[in-house]
Protein backbone atom coordinates (compact mmCIF):
# COMPACT_ATOMS: atom_id res chain seq x y z
CA UNK A 1 0.00 0.00 0.00
CA UNK A 2 0.78 3.28 -0.20
CA UNK A 3 2.13 5.31 2.42
CA UNK A 4 1.21 9.30 3.17
CA UNK A 5 4.86 9.95 3.24
CA UNK A 6 5.83 8.47 0.11
CA UNK A 7 2.81 10.11 -1.85
CA UNK A 8 3.96 13.47 -1.13
CA UNK A 9 7.32 13.16 -1.84
CA UNK A 10 6.86 14.14 -5.62
CA UNK A 11 4.98 17.37 -4.58
CA UNK A 12 6.86 20.51 -4.46
CA UNK A 13 8.00 23.48 -6.43
CA UNK A 14 10.90 21.66 -7.45
CA UNK A 15 9.29 20.44 -11.13
CA UNK A 16 10.13 24.18 -12.40
CA UNK A 17 13.54 23.76 -11.59
CA UNK A 18 13.99 21.65 -13.90
CA UNK A 19 11.96 23.53 -16.55
CA UNK A 20 14.94 24.37 -18.90
CA UNK A 21 16.98 21.24 -18.75
CA UNK A 22 14.63 19.01 -21.21
CA UNK A 23 14.87 21.68 -23.93
CA UNK A 24 18.35 20.18 -24.22
CA UNK A 25 18.95 16.38 -23.06
CA UNK A 26 16.67 15.70 -26.50
CA UNK A 27 19.45 17.20 -28.56
CA UNK A 28 22.25 15.14 -26.93
CA UNK A 29 20.43 12.08 -28.34
CA UNK A 30 21.25 13.21 -32.18
CA UNK A 31 24.71 14.08 -33.17
CA UNK A 32 25.45 17.71 -34.79
CA UNK A 33 26.03 16.89 -38.78
CA UNK A 34 22.35 15.74 -39.56
CA UNK A 35 21.79 19.16 -39.00
CA UNK A 36 21.01 20.74 -42.19
CA UNK A 37 19.03 20.63 -45.00
CA UNK A 38 15.80 23.34 -43.75
CA UNK A 39 15.86 25.18 -41.03
CA UNK A 40 13.26 27.88 -39.77
CA UNK A 41 12.88 30.39 -36.97
CA UNK A 42 9.46 31.67 -36.58
CA UNK A 43 9.12 34.45 -34.11
CA UNK A 44 5.62 35.37 -33.90
CA UNK A 45 3.16 37.51 -31.50
CA UNK A 46 -0.13 37.52 -30.18
CA UNK A 47 -2.50 40.35 -28.99
CA UNK A 48 -5.52 39.25 -26.99
CA UNK A 49 -8.71 41.25 -25.22
CA UNK A 50 -11.53 39.27 -23.48
CA UNK A 51 -14.20 40.00 -22.01
CA UNK A 52 -15.08 37.45 -18.86
CA UNK A 53 -18.48 38.11 -17.33
CA UNK A 54 -17.38 35.21 -14.24
CA UNK A 55 -13.70 34.59 -13.96
CA UNK A 56 -13.52 32.63 -11.09
CA UNK A 57 -16.33 30.49 -12.37
CA UNK A 58 -18.63 31.11 -9.53
CA UNK A 59 -21.73 29.77 -8.94
CA UNK A 60 -23.39 32.64 -6.91
CA UNK A 61 -21.44 35.78 -7.05
CA UNK A 62 -19.78 35.99 -10.38
CA UNK A 63 -17.10 38.42 -11.02
CA UNK A 64 -16.98 40.21 -14.58
CA UNK A 65 -13.81 41.71 -16.12
CA UNK A 66 -11.66 42.66 -18.87
CA UNK A 67 -8.27 40.33 -19.49
CA UNK A 68 -5.20 41.47 -21.82
CA UNK A 69 -3.16 38.26 -22.75
CA UNK A 70 0.37 39.28 -24.71
CA UNK A 71 2.23 36.23 -26.12
CA UNK A 72 5.38 36.76 -27.29
CA UNK A 73 6.70 32.68 -29.23
CA UNK A 74 9.74 31.57 -30.68
CA UNK A 75 9.83 28.10 -32.68
CA UNK A 76 12.99 26.89 -33.98
CA UNK A 77 12.40 23.80 -36.53
CA UNK A 78 14.99 21.40 -38.38
CA UNK A 79 13.69 19.21 -40.96
CA UNK A 80 16.09 16.48 -43.00
CA UNK A 81 15.49 13.57 -45.35
CA UNK A 82 15.51 11.53 -41.92
CA UNK A 83 14.95 13.86 -39.08
CA UNK A 84 12.88 16.37 -37.50
CA UNK A 85 13.66 18.47 -34.76
CA UNK A 86 11.37 21.15 -33.07
CA UNK A 87 12.23 23.72 -30.03
CA UNK A 88 9.44 26.31 -28.91
CA UNK A 89 9.55 28.75 -26.23
CA UNK A 90 6.03 30.93 -25.39
CA UNK A 91 5.32 33.65 -22.36
CA UNK A 92 1.83 34.54 -21.85
CA UNK A 93 1.84 38.08 -19.66
CA UNK A 94 -1.83 38.17 -18.45
CA UNK A 95 -3.44 41.63 -16.98
CA UNK A 96 -6.42 41.74 -15.41
CA UNK A 97 -8.32 45.73 -15.63
CA UNK A 98 -9.87 45.37 -12.41
CA UNK A 99 -8.88 42.06 -10.12
CA UNK A 100 -5.10 43.05 -10.96
CA UNK A 101 -3.86 40.78 -8.09
CA UNK A 102 -4.28 37.67 -11.18
CA UNK A 103 -2.09 39.68 -13.05
CA UNK A 104 0.94 36.76 -13.94
CA UNK A 105 3.13 35.33 -16.68
CA UNK A 106 2.65 31.96 -17.86
CA UNK A 107 5.08 29.96 -19.72
CA UNK A 108 5.67 26.72 -22.29
CA UNK A 109 8.39 24.97 -23.61
CA UNK A 110 8.52 22.35 -25.41
CA UNK A 111 11.24 20.34 -27.71
CA UNK A 112 10.26 17.51 -29.92
CA UNK A 113 12.33 15.19 -32.40
CA UNK A 114 11.02 12.76 -35.33
CA UNK A 115 13.65 10.33 -36.19
CA UNK A 116 13.07 7.11 -39.20
CA UNK A 117 15.83 5.60 -38.32
CA UNK A 118 15.45 2.38 -40.52
CA UNK A 119 13.07 2.15 -43.38
CA UNK A 120 10.91 -0.24 -41.24
CA UNK A 121 11.59 1.58 -37.33
CA UNK A 122 10.70 5.38 -36.51
CA UNK A 123 11.43 6.74 -33.65
CA UNK A 124 9.99 10.06 -31.57
CA UNK A 125 10.47 11.71 -28.40
CA UNK A 126 8.77 14.99 -27.07
CA UNK A 127 9.12 16.43 -23.52
CA UNK A 128 8.05 20.39 -22.12
CA UNK A 129 7.59 22.63 -19.19
CA UNK A 130 4.58 24.54 -18.59
CA UNK A 131 3.43 27.18 -15.51
CA UNK A 132 0.15 27.82 -15.87
CA UNK A 133 -2.26 30.04 -13.40
CA UNK A 134 -5.78 30.60 -13.96
CA UNK A 135 -8.40 28.06 -13.53
CA UNK A 136 -10.25 26.85 -16.79
CA UNK A 137 -7.04 25.87 -17.81
CA UNK A 138 -8.14 22.38 -17.97
CA UNK A 139 -11.90 23.55 -19.17
CA UNK A 140 -11.23 22.27 -22.54
CA UNK A 141 -9.56 18.75 -22.27
CA UNK A 142 -11.15 17.73 -19.37
CA UNK A 143 -14.00 19.76 -18.41
CA UNK A 144 -12.99 20.03 -15.24
CA UNK A 145 -11.94 23.52 -13.01
CA UNK A 146 -9.30 23.72 -11.20
CA UNK A 147 -10.12 24.06 -7.54
CA UNK A 148 -7.81 26.93 -6.88
CA UNK A 149 -6.06 29.94 -8.73
CA UNK A 150 -2.94 29.05 -8.03
CA UNK A 151 0.40 28.30 -10.34
CA UNK A 152 0.46 25.07 -11.38
CA UNK A 153 4.07 23.47 -12.90
CA UNK A 154 3.30 20.62 -15.29
CA UNK A 155 6.73 18.79 -16.94
CA UNK A 156 5.59 15.91 -19.41
CA UNK A 157 8.21 13.67 -21.10
CA UNK A 158 7.32 11.45 -24.49
CA UNK A 159 8.92 8.89 -26.24
CA UNK A 160 7.40 6.24 -29.32
CA UNK A 161 8.87 3.22 -31.24
CA UNK A 162 7.08 2.42 -34.51
CA UNK A 163 8.15 -0.73 -35.91
CA UNK A 164 6.95 -1.91 -39.32
CA UNK A 165 6.18 -5.76 -39.01
CA UNK A 166 5.62 -6.28 -42.64
CA UNK A 167 3.71 -4.17 -45.45
CA UNK A 168 0.90 -4.83 -43.96
CA UNK A 169 1.26 -4.78 -39.85
CA UNK A 170 2.95 -2.37 -37.58
CA UNK A 171 3.87 -2.13 -33.84
CA UNK A 172 3.54 0.98 -31.65
CA UNK A 173 5.38 1.30 -28.16
CA UNK A 174 4.47 4.60 -26.22
CA UNK A 175 5.89 5.60 -23.18
CA UNK A 176 4.36 9.05 -20.85
CA UNK A 177 5.27 10.69 -17.97
CA UNK A 178 3.74 14.03 -16.51
CA UNK A 179 4.38 15.42 -12.93
CA UNK A 180 2.26 18.60 -12.02
CA UNK A 181 3.34 20.65 -8.82
CA UNK A 182 0.72 23.02 -7.65
CA UNK A 183 1.90 25.85 -5.17
CA UNK A 184 -1.53 25.42 -2.96
CA UNK A 185 -1.48 22.54 -0.54
CA UNK A 186 -5.44 22.39 -0.73
CA UNK A 187 -4.42 20.84 -4.02
CA UNK A 188 -2.94 17.56 -5.12
CA UNK A 189 0.26 17.16 -6.88
CA UNK A 190 0.01 14.34 -9.28
CA UNK A 191 2.33 11.82 -10.84
CA UNK A 192 1.76 10.13 -14.03
CA UNK A 193 3.14 6.88 -15.92
CA UNK A 194 1.52 5.67 -18.92
CA UNK A 195 2.74 2.80 -21.06
CA UNK A 196 0.90 1.96 -24.43
CA UNK A 197 1.12 -1.06 -26.75
CA UNK A 198 -0.67 -1.17 -30.12
CA UNK A 199 -0.28 -3.67 -33.11
CA UNK A 200 -2.36 -2.62 -36.28
CA UNK A 201 -2.93 -4.51 -39.51
CA UNK A 202 -4.57 -3.65 -42.74
CA UNK A 203 -7.74 -6.16 -43.37
CA UNK A 204 -8.17 -4.79 -46.75
CA UNK A 205 -8.17 -8.58 -48.12
CA UNK A 206 -11.66 -9.10 -46.19
CA UNK A 207 -12.93 -5.08 -45.68
CA UNK A 208 -11.58 -2.74 -48.62
CA UNK A 209 -9.82 0.24 -46.51
CA UNK A 210 -9.86 -1.05 -43.46
CA UNK A 211 -7.36 -1.49 -40.59
CA UNK A 212 -7.85 -3.28 -37.62
CA UNK A 213 -5.96 -2.47 -33.99
CA UNK A 214 -5.42 -3.91 -30.70
CA UNK A 215 -4.33 -1.78 -27.66
CA UNK A 216 -2.79 -2.82 -24.16
CA UNK A 217 -2.61 -0.05 -21.85
CA UNK A 218 -1.23 0.56 -17.87
CA UNK A 219 -1.59 3.62 -16.28
CA UNK A 220 -0.32 4.84 -12.88
CA UNK A 221 -1.92 8.09 -11.39
CA UNK A 222 0.14 8.99 -7.95
CA UNK A 223 -2.12 11.69 -6.04
CA UNK A 224 -0.91 13.28 -2.48
CA UNK A 225 -3.45 10.38 -1.03
CA UNK A 226 -4.15 8.36 -3.27
CA UNK A 227 -2.61 6.19 -6.00
CA UNK A 228 -4.26 3.78 -9.10
CA UNK A 229 -2.79 1.08 -11.06
CA UNK A 230 -5.26 1.34 -14.28
CA UNK A 231 -5.44 -1.60 -16.85
CA UNK A 232 -7.43 -1.75 -20.28
CA UNK A 233 -7.26 -3.04 -23.49
CA UNK A 234 -9.00 -2.99 -26.80
CA UNK A 235 -9.85 -3.99 -29.74
CA UNK A 236 -11.16 -1.96 -33.08
CA UNK A 237 -10.53 -0.92 -36.96
CA UNK A 238 -10.53 2.41 -38.93
CA UNK A 239 -12.04 2.31 -42.49
CA UNK A 240 -11.91 5.04 -44.70
CA UNK A 241 -14.99 5.31 -46.57
CA UNK A 242 -14.44 7.23 -49.36
CA UNK A 243 -11.72 10.04 -50.30
CA UNK A 244 -12.82 12.61 -47.23
CA UNK A 245 -14.73 10.53 -44.82
CA UNK A 246 -13.18 8.40 -42.20
CA UNK A 247 -14.57 6.14 -39.61
CA UNK A 248 -12.76 4.58 -36.37
CA UNK A 249 -13.79 3.11 -33.84
CA UNK A 250 -12.13 0.82 -30.83
CA UNK A 251 -13.94 -0.53 -27.49
CA UNK A 252 -12.80 -3.17 -24.49
CA UNK A 253 -12.51 -2.92 -20.71
CA UNK A 254 -10.29 -1.43 -17.83
CA UNK A 255 -9.41 -2.59 -15.20
CA UNK A 256 -8.90 0.01 -11.38
CA UNK A 257 -7.27 -0.94 -8.68
CA UNK A 258 -7.01 2.05 -5.76
CA UNK A 259 -5.40 3.25 -2.94
CA UNK A 260 -5.68 6.08 -0.54
CA UNK A 261 -6.43 7.50 2.71
CA UNK A 262 -8.88 8.05 4.68
CA UNK A 263 -9.77 9.33 8.19
CA UNK A 264 -11.38 6.92 10.15
CA UNK A 265 -13.11 7.54 13.88
CA UNK A 266 -11.53 5.10 16.57
CA UNK A 267 -13.35 5.52 19.98
CA UNK A 268 -11.38 5.34 22.76
CA UNK A 269 -14.07 5.22 25.51
CA UNK A 270 -18.23 6.25 25.48
CA UNK A 271 -16.93 9.45 25.68
CA UNK A 272 -13.78 10.12 23.84
CA UNK A 273 -12.46 9.54 20.35
CA UNK A 274 -9.67 10.49 17.95
CA UNK A 275 -9.10 9.96 13.85
CA UNK A 276 -6.42 7.81 12.73
CA UNK A 277 -5.51 7.62 8.82
CA UNK A 278 -6.57 4.54 7.27
CA UNK A 279 -5.02 3.08 3.99
CA UNK A 280 -8.06 1.62 1.60
CA UNK A 281 -7.93 -0.38 -1.30
CA UNK A 282 -10.45 -1.26 -3.93
CA UNK A 283 -10.79 -2.98 -7.22
CA UNK A 284 -13.33 -2.05 -10.18
CA UNK A 285 -13.91 -3.39 -13.78
CA UNK A 286 -15.45 -0.55 -16.40
CA UNK A 287 -16.15 -0.10 -20.03
CA UNK A 288 -13.83 2.15 -22.49
CA UNK A 289 -14.79 3.13 -26.02
CA UNK A 290 -13.91 5.84 -28.81
CA UNK A 291 -15.68 6.87 -31.51
CA UNK A 292 -14.60 9.44 -34.63
CA UNK A 293 -15.66 10.82 -38.02
CA UNK A 294 -13.73 12.85 -40.01
CA UNK A 295 -14.55 14.82 -42.84
CA UNK A 296 -12.14 16.54 -44.82
CA UNK A 297 -13.51 18.72 -48.22
CA UNK A 298 -11.59 21.12 -50.34
CA UNK A 299 -13.38 23.86 -48.27
CA UNK A 300 -15.26 22.24 -45.29
CA UNK A 301 -13.77 19.77 -42.44
CA UNK A 302 -15.41 18.24 -39.51
CA UNK A 303 -14.62 15.57 -36.85
CA UNK A 304 -16.84 14.59 -34.46
CA UNK A 305 -15.59 12.17 -31.44
CA UNK A 306 -16.91 10.37 -28.60
CA UNK A 307 -14.92 8.76 -25.98
CA UNK A 308 -15.52 7.46 -22.62
CA UNK A 309 -12.22 5.79 -20.28
CA UNK A 310 -10.65 6.26 -16.66
CA UNK A 311 -8.53 9.85 -16.68
CA UNK A 312 -6.99 12.11 -14.51
CA UNK A 313 -8.74 14.09 -12.36
CA UNK A 314 -6.80 16.95 -11.89
CA UNK A 315 -6.79 18.77 -8.96
CA UNK A 316 -9.33 16.74 -7.26
CA UNK A 317 -6.59 14.38 -5.77
CA UNK A 318 -7.96 11.11 -8.47
CA UNK A 319 -9.00 9.65 -11.42
CA UNK A 320 -12.47 10.35 -12.50
CA UNK A 321 -14.40 8.03 -15.31
CA UNK A 322 -14.82 10.17 -17.98
CA UNK A 323 -17.49 10.73 -21.27
CA UNK A 324 -16.77 13.14 -23.95
CA UNK A 325 -18.49 14.34 -27.01
CA UNK A 326 -17.01 16.72 -28.99
CA UNK A 327 -17.54 18.16 -32.96
CA UNK A 328 -15.71 20.93 -34.27
CA UNK A 329 -16.50 22.63 -37.90
CA UNK A 330 -14.61 24.87 -40.11
CA UNK A 331 -15.65 26.24 -43.45
CA UNK A 332 -13.03 27.91 -45.56
CA UNK A 333 -15.45 31.19 -47.24
CA UNK A 334 -12.80 32.95 -49.16
CA UNK A 335 -8.42 32.54 -49.67
CA UNK A 336 -8.61 34.77 -46.08
CA UNK A 337 -11.69 34.29 -44.38
CA UNK A 338 -13.03 31.47 -42.58
CA UNK A 339 -15.75 30.07 -40.22
CA UNK A 340 -15.61 27.30 -37.40
CA UNK A 341 -17.32 26.15 -34.77
CA UNK A 342 -16.06 24.04 -31.58
CA UNK A 343 -18.68 22.19 -28.51
CA UNK A 344 -18.10 19.51 -26.41
CA UNK A 345 -19.34 18.13 -23.64
CA UNK A 346 -17.97 16.32 -21.18
CA UNK A 347 -18.99 14.02 -18.14
CA UNK A 348 -16.44 13.27 -14.93
CA UNK A 349 -17.85 10.79 -12.60
CA UNK A 350 -16.10 9.14 -9.59
CA UNK A 351 -17.24 7.55 -6.80
CA UNK A 352 -15.58 7.51 -3.03
CA UNK A 353 -17.22 3.57 -2.60
CA UNK A 354 -15.70 2.50 -5.60
CA UNK A 355 -11.96 3.36 -6.37
CA UNK A 356 -12.04 6.66 -5.40
CA UNK A 357 -10.95 8.84 -2.54
CA UNK A 358 -13.76 11.36 -3.38
CA UNK A 359 -16.53 12.08 -5.33
CA UNK A 360 -17.24 13.82 -8.41
CA UNK A 361 -20.09 13.80 -10.20
CA UNK A 362 -19.99 16.89 -12.43
CA UNK A 363 -21.17 17.73 -16.54
CA UNK A 364 -20.24 20.24 -18.19
CA UNK A 365 -20.63 21.86 -21.86
CA UNK A 366 -19.09 24.55 -23.70
CA UNK A 367 -19.84 25.90 -27.12
CA UNK A 368 -17.69 28.25 -29.19
CA UNK A 369 -18.26 29.80 -32.89
CA UNK A 370 -15.12 32.09 -34.21
CA UNK A 371 -14.52 33.87 -37.22
CA UNK A 372 -10.65 33.99 -38.70
CA UNK A 373 -9.30 36.50 -41.25
CA UNK A 374 -5.37 36.29 -42.87
CA UNK A 375 -5.07 40.04 -42.71
CA UNK A 376 -1.78 39.46 -45.01
CA UNK A 377 0.62 36.61 -45.33
CA UNK A 378 2.35 37.18 -42.08
CA UNK A 379 -0.68 38.99 -39.87
CA UNK A 380 -4.24 37.54 -38.99
CA UNK A 381 -7.22 38.31 -36.48
CA UNK A 382 -9.69 36.05 -34.77
CA UNK A 383 -12.80 36.84 -32.91
CA UNK A 384 -15.21 34.38 -31.32
CA UNK A 385 -17.78 34.34 -28.52
CA UNK A 386 -17.59 31.22 -25.95
CA UNK A 387 -20.58 29.93 -23.78
CA UNK A 388 -19.58 27.51 -20.53
CA UNK A 389 -22.18 25.89 -18.60
CA UNK A 390 -20.73 23.38 -15.67
CA UNK A 391 -23.38 21.42 -13.54
CA UNK A 392 -22.23 19.94 -10.15
CA UNK A 393 -25.07 17.13 -9.23
CA UNK A 394 -23.30 16.29 -5.76
CA UNK A 395 -23.35 20.23 -4.45
CA UNK A 396 -25.99 20.87 -6.78
CA UNK A 397 -24.72 23.58 -8.31
CA UNK A 398 -24.72 25.38 -11.41
CA UNK A 399 -21.58 27.82 -12.84
CA UNK A 400 -22.37 29.82 -15.94
CA UNK A 401 -19.89 31.88 -18.04
CA UNK A 402 -19.62 34.09 -21.45
CA UNK A 403 -16.52 34.92 -22.93
CA UNK A 404 -16.18 37.59 -25.86
CA UNK A 405 -12.79 37.64 -27.62
CA UNK A 406 -10.35 39.25 -29.83
CA UNK A 407 -7.07 38.01 -30.66
CA UNK A 408 -4.29 39.73 -33.65
CA UNK A 409 -1.28 38.27 -34.70
CA UNK A 410 1.87 38.50 -36.33
CA UNK A 411 4.12 35.51 -37.50
CA UNK A 412 7.62 35.89 -39.30
CA UNK A 413 9.13 32.43 -40.44
CA UNK A 414 12.62 32.59 -41.42
CA UNK A 415 14.02 29.64 -43.29
CA UNK A 416 17.37 28.97 -44.92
Amino acid sequence: MLQQSEMNNHSGPSVHRWGPVFLYLILLLVPSPVLGDMTTVTPSVSLRQTWNDNIFLDTEDPVADWVTNVSPQLVWSNKTERLGMDLSAELNWIEYAETDDLNDMEQDYAADIDWQWTPVLHLAASAGYVRTTSRDRDIDTSGLVILSNTTRDSLYMNGSANYSLSELSMADLNYTFQQVAYDDDVVSNVKIHVVTGSFTRHIGRFLELTTGTMNLQYARYDYDKAGYDVYSTTLGFSRKINEILTLTMDAGVSYTRSEYTVQAIEWLSPFYYILRSRQETDTAWGEVGHLGLTFKGQASRFKLDFSHDVKDGGSRGSTTTRTEVGADFNRRLTHSLQVGINTAFFHNHSDRATTSNSDIKEDTWRIKPRIRYNITQNWSMETAYQYLYLKDHIDDTTAQRNLFEFRLSYRWPLTW
